[in-house]
Protein backbone atom coordinates (compact mmCIF):
# COMPACT_ATOMS: atom_id res chain seq x y z
CA UNK A 1 0.00 0.00 0.00
CA UNK A 2 2.86 2.46 0.87
CA UNK A 3 4.84 1.33 -2.28
CA UNK A 4 1.51 2.04 -4.37
CA UNK A 5 1.49 5.80 -2.58
CA UNK A 6 4.55 6.32 -3.44
CA UNK A 7 4.46 5.43 -6.76
CA UNK A 8 1.20 7.78 -7.64
CA UNK A 9 3.13 10.21 -6.03
CA UNK A 10 6.31 9.71 -8.33
CA UNK A 11 4.18 9.71 -11.22
CA UNK A 12 2.24 12.72 -10.47
CA UNK A 13 5.49 14.65 -9.69
CA UNK A 14 6.02 13.22 -13.47
CA UNK A 15 3.44 14.60 -14.89
CA UNK A 16 3.93 18.17 -13.39
CA UNK A 17 7.57 18.02 -14.61
CA UNK A 18 5.87 17.04 -18.55
CA UNK A 19 3.73 20.49 -17.82
CA UNK A 20 5.87 22.71 -17.13
CA UNK A 21 6.72 25.27 -19.76
CA UNK A 22 10.29 25.29 -20.36
CA UNK A 23 13.48 23.12 -20.62
CA UNK A 24 15.19 24.26 -17.57
CA UNK A 25 12.22 24.24 -15.28
CA UNK A 26 11.17 20.31 -16.80
CA UNK A 27 14.88 20.03 -15.57
CA UNK A 28 15.10 21.42 -12.37
CA UNK A 29 11.80 19.14 -11.95
CA UNK A 30 13.97 16.16 -12.78
CA UNK A 31 16.96 16.27 -10.73
CA UNK A 32 14.47 17.47 -7.52
CA UNK A 33 12.38 14.28 -7.71
CA UNK A 34 15.52 12.25 -8.16
CA UNK A 35 16.99 13.48 -5.24
CA UNK A 36 13.88 13.07 -3.23
CA UNK A 37 13.43 9.61 -4.00
CA UNK A 38 16.44 7.91 -2.92
CA UNK A 39 17.45 10.64 -1.18
CA UNK A 40 21.14 12.38 -2.02
CA UNK A 41 22.32 15.34 -1.84
CA UNK A 42 23.47 15.73 -5.23
CA UNK A 43 21.88 15.54 -8.46
CA UNK A 44 22.68 16.94 -11.88
CA UNK A 45 21.86 16.91 -15.14
CA UNK A 46 23.53 17.88 -18.25
CA UNK A 47 22.00 18.12 -21.60
CA UNK A 48 23.51 18.34 -25.18
CA UNK A 49 23.88 21.32 -26.39
CA UNK A 50 23.00 22.29 -29.90
CA UNK A 51 26.25 22.21 -30.94
CA UNK A 52 26.58 18.15 -30.12
CA UNK A 53 30.04 18.83 -28.86
CA UNK A 54 29.14 19.37 -24.74
CA UNK A 55 27.15 18.04 -22.53
CA UNK A 56 26.02 21.11 -20.62
CA UNK A 57 24.94 21.52 -17.29
CA UNK A 58 21.14 22.40 -17.49
CA UNK A 59 19.97 21.75 -13.67
CA UNK A 60 21.55 20.58 -10.47
CA UNK A 61 19.99 20.44 -6.79
CA UNK A 62 22.04 20.21 -3.64
CA UNK A 63 22.49 20.71 0.08
CA UNK A 64 23.85 24.11 -0.32
CA UNK A 65 27.45 22.64 -0.33
CA UNK A 66 27.04 21.08 -3.81
CA UNK A 67 25.57 24.32 -5.38
CA UNK A 68 28.16 26.09 -6.94
CA UNK A 69 31.12 24.82 -8.48
CA UNK A 70 33.31 25.13 -12.09
CA UNK A 71 32.43 21.73 -13.80
CA UNK A 72 29.60 23.04 -15.92
CA UNK A 73 30.33 20.94 -19.07
CA UNK A 74 31.30 17.13 -19.98
CA UNK A 75 32.90 16.75 -23.26
CA UNK A 76 31.41 14.11 -25.45
CA UNK A 77 34.57 12.81 -27.13
CA UNK A 78 35.57 11.97 -24.03
CA UNK A 79 37.02 8.33 -23.33
CA UNK A 80 34.88 7.77 -20.01
CA UNK A 81 31.56 9.51 -21.33
CA UNK A 82 31.86 6.87 -24.73
CA UNK A 83 32.23 4.17 -22.15
CA UNK A 84 29.51 5.11 -20.10
CA UNK A 85 27.10 5.01 -23.22
CA UNK A 86 28.22 1.92 -24.12
CA UNK A 87 27.55 0.25 -20.94
CA UNK A 88 24.79 1.99 -19.45
CA UNK A 89 24.55 3.50 -15.64
CA UNK A 90 27.83 2.83 -14.28
CA UNK A 91 28.64 3.96 -10.39
CA UNK A 92 32.16 4.26 -9.11
CA UNK A 93 33.75 5.66 -5.87
CA UNK A 94 35.29 8.73 -6.13
CA UNK A 95 38.99 7.20 -5.02
CA UNK A 96 39.04 4.90 -8.62
CA UNK A 97 42.19 4.24 -10.26
CA UNK A 98 40.15 4.63 -13.99
CA UNK A 99 39.24 8.77 -13.17
CA UNK A 100 35.64 8.45 -14.11
CA UNK A 101 35.02 10.74 -10.88
CA UNK A 102 37.05 13.74 -12.02
CA UNK A 103 35.34 13.34 -15.85
CA UNK A 104 31.94 14.28 -14.45
CA UNK A 105 32.59 15.96 -10.65
CA UNK A 106 34.68 18.88 -9.55
CA UNK A 107 38.16 17.71 -7.78
CA UNK A 108 36.52 19.86 -4.95
CA UNK A 109 33.81 17.68 -4.20
CA UNK A 110 36.58 14.93 -2.95
CA UNK A 111 37.51 16.66 0.31
CA UNK A 112 36.30 18.03 3.24
CA UNK A 113 32.64 18.97 4.19
CA UNK A 114 31.84 18.66 0.37
CA UNK A 115 33.38 15.19 0.20
CA UNK A 116 31.26 12.34 -2.06
CA UNK A 117 32.38 8.64 -1.85
CA UNK A 118 30.15 6.94 -4.32
CA UNK A 119 29.05 8.70 -7.79
CA UNK A 120 26.30 6.91 -10.11
CA UNK A 121 26.65 8.00 -13.47
CA UNK A 122 23.35 7.27 -15.74
CA UNK A 123 23.35 7.57 -20.02
CA UNK A 124 20.32 9.42 -21.17
CA UNK A 125 19.03 7.99 -24.65
CA UNK A 126 15.73 8.62 -26.60
CA UNK A 127 15.37 6.29 -29.57
CA UNK A 128 19.35 5.34 -29.33
CA UNK A 129 20.20 8.46 -29.45
CA UNK A 130 22.43 10.35 -26.41
CA UNK A 131 20.82 13.20 -24.89
CA UNK A 132 22.42 14.07 -21.65
CA UNK A 133 23.64 12.55 -18.24
CA UNK A 134 22.29 12.25 -14.84
CA UNK A 135 25.10 12.12 -12.29
CA UNK A 136 24.37 11.78 -8.65
CA UNK A 137 26.56 11.56 -5.24
CA UNK A 138 26.77 11.09 -1.95
CA UNK A 139 29.02 10.41 1.44
CA UNK A 140 28.20 6.86 1.66
CA UNK A 141 30.58 3.95 0.82
CA UNK A 142 28.08 1.12 0.13
CA UNK A 143 26.95 0.78 -3.21
CA UNK A 144 23.83 1.82 -4.95
CA UNK A 145 21.37 -0.79 -4.88
CA UNK A 146 19.59 -2.19 -7.89
CA UNK A 147 16.41 -1.32 -6.43
CA UNK A 148 17.78 2.25 -6.26
CA UNK A 149 19.45 2.30 -9.74
CA UNK A 150 16.32 0.87 -11.42
CA UNK A 151 14.22 4.01 -9.40
CA UNK A 152 16.40 6.25 -11.17
CA UNK A 153 16.60 4.53 -14.37
CA UNK A 154 12.80 4.17 -14.63
CA UNK A 155 12.21 8.08 -14.05
CA UNK A 156 14.50 8.60 -16.67
CA UNK A 157 12.57 6.59 -18.90
CA UNK A 158 9.47 8.42 -18.64
CA UNK A 159 11.10 12.16 -18.22
CA UNK A 160 13.65 12.29 -20.50
CA UNK A 161 11.73 11.91 -24.03
CA UNK A 162 9.41 15.59 -22.73
CA UNK A 163 13.04 17.05 -22.11
CA UNK A 164 14.43 15.77 -25.78
CA UNK A 165 11.25 17.00 -27.33
CA UNK A 166 11.32 20.21 -25.08
CA UNK A 167 15.41 20.25 -26.57
CA UNK A 168 14.58 20.02 -29.85
CA UNK A 169 11.53 22.92 -30.13
CA UNK A 170 13.75 25.45 -27.74
CA UNK A 171 16.84 24.46 -30.17
CA UNK A 172 14.16 25.80 -33.12
CA UNK A 173 13.41 28.79 -31.50
CA UNK A 174 17.17 29.41 -30.92
CA UNK A 175 17.77 29.18 -34.35
CA UNK A 176 15.51 31.28 -35.09
CA UNK A 177 16.55 34.02 -32.52
CA UNK A 178 19.48 33.32 -33.59
CA UNK A 179 19.04 34.57 -37.61
CA UNK A 180 16.97 37.23 -36.43
CA UNK A 181 19.47 38.72 -33.78
CA UNK A 182 22.48 38.27 -36.59
CA UNK A 183 20.19 40.49 -39.33
CA UNK A 184 19.94 43.08 -36.72
CA UNK A 185 22.83 43.04 -35.78
CA UNK A 186 24.63 43.53 -39.30
CA UNK A 187 21.83 46.39 -40.04
CA UNK A 188 23.07 48.76 -37.26
CA UNK A 189 27.21 47.99 -37.49
CA UNK A 190 26.20 48.95 -41.84
CA UNK A 191 23.84 51.82 -40.59
CA UNK A 192 26.75 54.55 -40.19
CA UNK A 193 30.79 54.93 -40.12
CA UNK A 194 30.19 56.42 -36.24
CA UNK A 195 30.63 53.27 -34.65
CA UNK A 196 31.27 54.34 -31.44
CA UNK A 197 27.90 55.99 -31.70
CA UNK A 198 26.02 52.44 -32.83
CA UNK A 199 27.76 50.31 -30.83
CA UNK A 200 25.59 50.44 -27.81
CA UNK A 201 22.82 49.47 -29.75
CA UNK A 202 24.58 46.43 -31.67
CA UNK A 203 25.55 45.30 -27.89
CA UNK A 204 22.14 45.28 -26.67
CA UNK A 205 20.72 43.68 -29.68
CA UNK A 206 23.99 41.09 -29.09
CA UNK A 207 22.17 40.51 -24.95
CA UNK A 208 19.71 38.29 -26.61
CA UNK A 209 21.69 35.81 -27.54
CA UNK A 210 24.90 36.27 -25.26
CA UNK A 211 25.19 37.57 -21.70
CA UNK A 212 27.16 40.58 -22.37
CA UNK A 213 28.86 43.31 -19.17
CA UNK A 214 31.45 44.67 -21.70
CA UNK A 215 32.33 44.09 -25.99
CA UNK A 216 34.51 45.84 -28.10
CA UNK A 217 35.44 45.90 -31.35
CA UNK A 218 39.43 46.07 -31.91
CA UNK A 219 41.23 46.87 -35.42
CA UNK A 220 45.00 45.74 -36.06
CA UNK A 221 47.03 48.01 -37.54
CA UNK A 222 50.65 46.31 -37.82
CA UNK A 223 51.54 45.28 -34.63
CA UNK A 224 48.49 47.37 -32.84
CA UNK A 225 45.36 47.24 -31.90
CA UNK A 226 43.20 49.50 -31.76
CA UNK A 227 39.78 49.91 -30.01
CA UNK A 228 36.90 50.93 -32.76
CA UNK A 229 34.16 50.83 -30.84
CA UNK A 230 33.40 49.74 -27.26
CA UNK A 231 30.49 48.98 -24.93
CA UNK A 232 30.18 48.34 -21.18
CA UNK A 233 27.45 48.20 -17.96
CA UNK A 234 30.27 49.93 -16.21
CA UNK A 235 32.69 52.62 -16.50
CA UNK A 236 35.58 51.09 -18.56
CA UNK A 237 38.96 51.96 -19.72
CA UNK A 238 38.51 50.59 -23.24
CA UNK A 239 37.53 53.30 -25.14
CA UNK A 240 37.35 53.99 -28.72
CA UNK A 241 40.97 55.04 -29.79
CA UNK A 242 42.95 53.21 -27.49
CA UNK A 243 45.68 51.23 -28.42
CA UNK A 244 47.64 48.67 -27.41
CA UNK A 245 50.50 46.15 -28.33
CA UNK A 246 48.72 43.18 -30.62
CA UNK A 247 51.73 40.83 -29.02
CA UNK A 248 50.12 38.68 -26.44
CA UNK A 249 46.49 39.35 -26.72
CA UNK A 250 43.22 37.48 -27.68
CA UNK A 251 43.17 39.19 -30.40
CA UNK A 252 46.43 38.11 -32.01
CA UNK A 253 45.91 34.50 -31.01
CA UNK A 254 42.64 34.82 -32.72
CA UNK A 255 44.64 35.73 -36.14
CA UNK A 256 46.96 33.60 -36.15
CA UNK A 257 44.98 30.25 -35.72
CA UNK A 258 41.53 32.39 -37.91
CA UNK A 259 39.39 30.56 -35.33
CA UNK A 260 37.45 32.02 -31.85
CA UNK A 261 38.44 31.38 -28.88
CA UNK A 262 36.93 31.07 -25.13
CA UNK A 263 38.01 31.69 -21.54
CA UNK A 264 35.73 30.48 -19.10
CA UNK A 265 36.77 32.28 -16.21
CA UNK A 266 39.72 34.55 -15.85
CA UNK A 267 40.36 33.98 -12.41
CA UNK A 268 40.81 30.07 -12.71
CA UNK A 269 42.90 30.96 -15.73
CA UNK A 270 44.05 33.97 -17.61
CA UNK A 271 46.08 33.25 -21.08
CA UNK A 272 45.97 37.33 -22.35
CA UNK A 273 47.67 40.48 -21.31
CA UNK A 274 44.34 42.24 -21.64
CA UNK A 275 42.89 40.12 -19.01
CA UNK A 276 44.07 41.65 -16.13
CA UNK A 277 42.29 44.41 -17.15
CA UNK A 278 39.23 42.56 -17.93
CA UNK A 279 39.50 41.21 -14.02
CA UNK A 280 40.05 44.63 -12.91
CA UNK A 281 36.64 45.88 -14.12
CA UNK A 282 34.95 42.45 -13.12
CA UNK A 283 35.09 40.49 -16.56
CA UNK A 284 35.26 36.70 -15.60
CA UNK A 285 34.44 35.30 -18.79
CA UNK A 286 35.39 36.07 -22.40
CA UNK A 287 34.85 35.17 -26.01
CA UNK A 288 37.23 36.73 -29.03
CA UNK A 289 36.05 36.09 -31.88
CA UNK A 290 38.25 36.77 -35.62
CA UNK A 291 36.75 39.47 -37.86
CA UNK A 292 37.85 37.64 -41.30
CA UNK A 293 39.14 40.09 -44.48
CA UNK A 294 39.72 38.47 -47.55
CA UNK A 295 42.57 35.64 -46.13
CA UNK A 296 43.60 37.60 -43.33
CA UNK A 297 42.03 38.80 -40.32
CA UNK A 298 41.68 42.10 -39.86
CA UNK A 299 40.46 42.70 -36.04
CA UNK A 300 37.89 40.94 -33.34
CA UNK A 301 34.94 41.25 -31.77
CA UNK A 302 35.02 40.23 -28.02
CA UNK A 303 32.66 39.99 -25.65
CA UNK A 304 32.81 39.86 -21.69
CA UNK A 305 30.52 38.98 -18.35
CA UNK A 306 31.23 39.25 -15.20
CA UNK A 307 29.48 35.90 -14.63
CA UNK A 308 32.19 32.81 -14.76
CA UNK A 309 31.32 30.06 -17.21
CA UNK A 310 28.58 32.28 -19.09
CA UNK A 311 29.18 31.29 -22.39
CA UNK A 312 28.98 28.17 -24.48
CA UNK A 313 30.30 26.30 -27.62
CA UNK A 314 26.60 27.87 -29.30
CA UNK A 315 27.49 31.25 -28.55
CA UNK A 316 31.15 30.93 -29.72
CA UNK A 317 29.53 29.96 -33.06
CA UNK A 318 27.08 32.51 -33.12
CA UNK A 319 30.12 34.80 -32.51
CA UNK A 320 32.09 33.40 -35.08
CA UNK A 321 29.52 33.87 -37.75
CA UNK A 322 28.28 37.85 -36.20
CA UNK A 323 32.08 38.68 -36.73
CA UNK A 324 32.15 37.23 -40.41
CA UNK A 325 29.01 39.19 -41.54
CA UNK A 326 30.34 42.34 -40.16
CA UNK A 327 33.59 42.19 -42.03
CA UNK A 328 32.54 43.56 -45.27
CA UNK A 329 30.87 46.70 -43.47
CA UNK A 330 34.17 47.04 -40.76
CA UNK A 331 36.36 46.70 -44.39
CA UNK A 332 34.56 49.36 -45.92
CA UNK A 333 34.88 51.75 -42.83
CA UNK A 334 38.50 51.55 -42.72
CA UNK A 335 39.13 52.30 -46.17
CA UNK A 336 36.52 55.88 -45.62
CA UNK A 337 38.76 56.46 -42.51
CA UNK A 338 41.82 55.65 -43.68
CA UNK A 339 40.85 58.33 -46.23
CA UNK A 340 40.20 60.51 -43.21
CA UNK A 341 43.15 59.54 -41.43
CA UNK A 342 45.04 60.92 -44.79
CA UNK A 343 43.93 64.26 -44.68
CA UNK A 344 45.41 64.46 -41.20
CA UNK A 345 49.02 63.33 -42.30
CA UNK A 346 52.02 65.11 -43.75
CA UNK A 347 52.81 63.78 -47.06
CA UNK A 348 56.57 64.51 -47.65
CA UNK A 349 57.52 63.10 -44.10
CA UNK A 350 54.53 60.50 -43.80
CA UNK A 351 54.01 62.19 -39.91
CA UNK A 352 50.90 63.34 -38.49
CA UNK A 353 50.01 67.35 -39.34
CA UNK A 354 49.71 70.03 -37.28
CA UNK A 355 46.11 69.75 -37.30
CA UNK A 356 46.01 66.06 -35.77
CA UNK A 357 48.44 66.88 -33.20
CA UNK A 358 45.88 69.79 -32.11
CA UNK A 359 43.55 66.83 -31.71
CA UNK A 360 45.84 64.21 -30.24
CA UNK A 361 46.94 66.29 -27.51
CA UNK A 362 43.56 67.74 -26.38
CA UNK A 363 42.45 63.87 -26.56
CA UNK A 364 46.04 62.68 -24.29
CA UNK A 365 44.62 66.07 -21.79
CA UNK A 366 40.99 64.28 -21.79
CA UNK A 367 42.27 60.72 -20.68
CA UNK A 368 44.81 61.40 -18.57
CA UNK A 369 42.67 64.04 -17.14
CA UNK A 370 40.06 60.67 -16.36
CA UNK A 371 42.32 57.81 -16.00
CA UNK A 372 45.38 59.21 -14.43
CA UNK A 373 49.33 58.83 -15.39
CA UNK A 374 51.35 61.24 -17.07
CA UNK A 375 52.41 61.62 -20.85
CA UNK A 376 55.64 64.01 -22.45
CA UNK A 377 54.89 66.84 -25.29
CA UNK A 378 58.44 67.05 -27.31
CA UNK A 379 58.98 69.34 -29.94
CA UNK A 380 62.26 69.55 -31.92
CA UNK A 381 63.63 71.38 -35.20
CA UNK A 382 66.30 70.38 -37.38
CA UNK A 383 69.32 73.59 -35.98
CA UNK A 384 70.35 74.26 -40.02
CA UNK A 385 67.68 73.92 -42.49
CA UNK A 386 68.29 77.48 -43.83
CA UNK A 387 71.87 76.90 -44.68
CA UNK A 388 71.04 73.76 -46.35
CA UNK A 389 67.86 75.45 -48.12
CA UNK A 390 70.33 78.19 -49.44
CA UNK A 391 72.93 76.35 -50.35
CA UNK A 392 71.48 73.04 -51.30
CA UNK A 393 68.43 74.35 -52.90
CA UNK A 394 65.19 73.31 -51.66
CA UNK A 395 64.91 69.51 -53.06
CA UNK A 396 68.10 68.99 -50.87
CA UNK A 397 66.01 70.38 -47.86
CA UNK A 398 62.84 68.11 -48.64
CA UNK A 399 64.74 65.07 -48.91
CA UNK A 400 66.21 66.32 -45.08
CA UNK A 401 62.87 66.29 -44.20
CA UNK A 402 61.86 62.88 -45.41
CA UNK A 403 64.22 61.09 -44.38
CA UNK A 404 63.40 62.99 -40.55
CA UNK A 405 60.28 61.32 -40.94
CA UNK A 406 61.78 58.13 -41.78
CA UNK A 407 64.29 57.74 -38.61
CA UNK A 408 61.62 58.90 -35.60
CA UNK A 409 59.32 55.82 -37.13
CA UNK A 410 61.83 54.00 -36.65
CA UNK A 411 63.14 54.96 -33.63
CA UNK A 412 59.63 55.70 -31.29
CA UNK A 413 57.19 53.17 -30.40
CA UNK A 414 54.12 51.51 -31.62
CA UNK A 415 52.05 53.68 -28.94
CA UNK A 416 53.97 57.01 -29.39
CA UNK A 417 53.03 59.53 -32.39
CA UNK A 418 55.18 61.93 -34.40
CA UNK A 419 53.95 64.97 -36.21
CA UNK A 420 55.64 67.29 -38.75
CA UNK A 421 54.65 70.66 -36.03
CA UNK A 422 55.73 73.20 -39.55
CA UNK A 423 58.67 74.02 -41.51
CA UNK A 424 61.49 71.99 -40.00
CA UNK A 425 59.52 71.19 -36.44
CA UNK A 426 58.67 68.48 -35.67
CA UNK A 427 56.50 67.29 -32.53
CA UNK A 428 56.53 63.68 -30.55
CA UNK A 429 53.74 62.50 -27.64
CA UNK A 430 54.41 59.67 -25.89
CA UNK A 431 51.98 58.10 -23.70
CA UNK A 432 52.63 57.04 -20.45
CA UNK A 433 56.12 58.78 -20.14
CA UNK A 434 57.80 60.28 -17.93
CA UNK A 435 60.33 63.06 -18.32
CA UNK A 436 63.41 60.81 -17.45
CA UNK A 437 62.07 58.38 -19.66
CA UNK A 438 61.23 60.93 -22.76
CA UNK A 439 64.65 62.38 -22.45
CA UNK A 440 66.09 59.17 -23.37
CA UNK A 441 63.59 58.27 -26.44
CA UNK A 442 65.08 62.39 -27.49
CA UNK A 443 68.36 61.52 -27.15
CA UNK A 444 67.86 58.09 -28.94
CA UNK A 445 65.82 60.34 -31.76
CA UNK A 446 68.90 63.23 -31.86
CA UNK A 447 71.40 60.71 -32.18
CA UNK A 448 70.19 59.04 -34.38
CA UNK A 449 69.74 62.14 -36.87
CA UNK A 450 73.07 63.47 -36.24
CA UNK A 451 73.95 59.92 -37.90
CA UNK A 452 71.38 60.10 -41.08
CA UNK A 453 70.95 63.27 -41.70
CA UNK A 454 74.26 64.28 -44.18
CA UNK A 455 74.70 66.90 -46.51
CA UNK A 456 78.00 66.35 -48.65
CA UNK A 457 80.02 66.85 -45.75
CA UNK A 458 77.19 68.91 -43.73
CA UNK A 459 75.81 66.83 -40.36
CA UNK A 460 72.31 67.71 -39.91
CA UNK A 461 71.55 68.10 -36.21
CA UNK A 462 68.01 68.94 -33.91
CA UNK A 463 67.30 70.41 -30.29
CA UNK A 464 64.90 68.89 -28.25
CA UNK A 465 62.24 70.50 -25.87
CA UNK A 466 60.63 68.39 -23.38
CA UNK A 467 57.35 69.06 -21.38
CA UNK A 468 55.36 66.89 -19.47
CA UNK A 469 51.83 66.31 -18.02
CA UNK A 470 50.36 67.57 -15.95
CA UNK A 471 53.76 69.36 -14.51
CA UNK A 472 54.60 71.52 -17.13
CA UNK A 473 51.14 72.25 -18.41
CA UNK A 474 47.68 70.63 -17.65
CA UNK A 475 45.89 72.53 -20.42
CA UNK A 476 47.17 72.00 -24.36
CA UNK A 477 48.49 75.26 -25.10
CA UNK A 478 50.63 75.60 -21.50
CA UNK A 479 51.96 72.02 -22.25
CA UNK A 480 52.86 73.38 -25.92
CA UNK A 481 54.29 76.84 -24.39
CA UNK A 482 56.34 74.72 -22.04
CA UNK A 483 57.84 72.62 -24.47
CA UNK A 484 58.80 75.56 -26.79
CA UNK A 485 60.24 77.46 -23.91
CA UNK A 486 62.34 74.05 -23.35
CA UNK A 487 63.10 73.90 -27.37
CA UNK A 488 64.09 77.96 -27.57
CA UNK A 489 66.58 76.55 -24.25
CA UNK A 490 67.82 74.12 -26.36
CA UNK A 491 68.56 75.98 -28.90
CA UNK A 492 70.53 79.26 -26.76
CA UNK A 493 72.92 76.08 -25.18
CA UNK A 494 74.62 75.84 -29.09
CA UNK A 495 71.61 73.50 -30.25
CA UNK A 496 72.00 69.16 -30.77
CA UNK A 497 70.86 68.80 -27.55
CA UNK A 498 67.44 67.90 -25.11
CA UNK A 499 66.24 70.22 -22.73
CA UNK A 500 63.24 69.95 -20.53
CA UNK A 501 60.42 72.72 -19.08
CA UNK A 502 62.06 72.40 -15.76
CA UNK A 503 65.73 73.21 -16.73
CA UNK A 504 64.11 75.91 -19.02
CA UNK A 505 62.39 77.19 -15.52
CA UNK A 506 65.58 77.00 -14.04
CA UNK A 507 67.80 78.72 -16.80
CA UNK A 508 65.17 81.03 -16.38
CA UNK A 509 65.44 81.74 -12.56
CA UNK A 510 68.55 81.90 -12.78
CA UNK A 511 68.66 84.37 -15.66
CA UNK A 512 66.48 86.69 -14.00
CA UNK A 513 68.25 86.56 -10.60
CA UNK A 514 71.57 87.78 -12.35
CA UNK A 515 70.18 90.90 -13.38
CA UNK A 516 68.39 91.72 -9.99
CA UNK A 517 71.74 91.12 -8.65
CA UNK A 518 73.63 93.53 -10.77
Amino acid sequence: MKKAAETKKILNAIIDIHNRPTLSDQGAGFVSLVAQCLPVPLVRLYSLDTTGTTYRLLAATGDGNYSDDSCHEIDVAHPNVKRLFRSGARQFQTNDSGGLFHSFLPTEFTNGSRELKRVLAVPLRVDRHNTGILIIADSRTSEFTQEEINTVTNISRRIVPGLEKSYLHERTADRERDVTVLHSCCSIISSSHDYPAVFEDFAIELGAIVDIDWASLMIIEEEVITVLASYSTTDTSWKPGESMLLEGTATESVKSTGTALMEPDLERESLFVGDVYHLNEGIRSVICAPICAGDGVIGSLIVGSRKPDAFCQRQVEFLTRLARQISFPIKSTRLYVKALQESNYDKLTGLFNRRSMDEHIAGEVNRHSRYGGVFTLILFDLDAMKHINDHFGHLAGDGILARTGKVIKEVIRNVDKAFRYGGDEFALILPNTVSNAAVQVSERVRKELTEQLIVDDMTVTASFGLASWPADGVEPDELIAAADGALYEAKNRGGNRSCSAHESRCRFFEANSTREST
